[in-house]
């Protein structure tokens, strides 16, 4: 996702006014899907269409809700790379808008099955092995 900013020139009766965003382009990424826990990191490109140097605030939202914001100045005709790095991320479907844009990922539970088999049987080995020496005790 890119949000391209225009700063519009003077006119002889009016100083210069603030950049506003104007149509997005193209570029920036989002992951679609990732563990719970994990940091979810979202990029996106700005650049400066105008003519002349522009300030911009790129606010992050998820779900509605501001979640991080960066400003960013930039000379006519540059671009920046804006990265925001989330974390503390429940299991659930999350929607990100940045400016016009929007998008969506994943966060979901990891279980790791193989160290609850590993547990499971070494209970199992421990509860057996007590039960045969009782039973030779006897």
């Amino acid at each position: 996702p890119v949000i391209a900013i225009r700063a519009p020139g003077p006119s002889a009766a009016e100083p210069p006014q603030a950049p506003t965003p104007s149509s997005p382009a193209t570029g920036g990424s989002l992951p679609s899907t990732m563990r719970g826990g994990e940091e979810a990191v979202i990029s996106v490109d700005v650049a400066n269409t105008g003519s002349y140097e522009a300030s911009y605030t790129v606010s992050l939202k998820i779900n509605g809700e501001t979640r991080d914001s960066q400003e960013v100045t930039l000379a006519p005709g540059q671009s920046e790379r804006v990265v925001f790095t989330i974390s503390g991320n429940e299991p659930g479907e999350y929607v990100v808008v940045v400016g016009d844009l929007s998008g969506e990922f994943t966060s979901w539970l990891w279980i790791n099955w193989w160290l609850i088999g590993g547990i499971s049987g070494a209970l199992l080995l421990v509860v057996s092995l007590a039960a045969w020496w009782w039973y030779i005790r006897r």
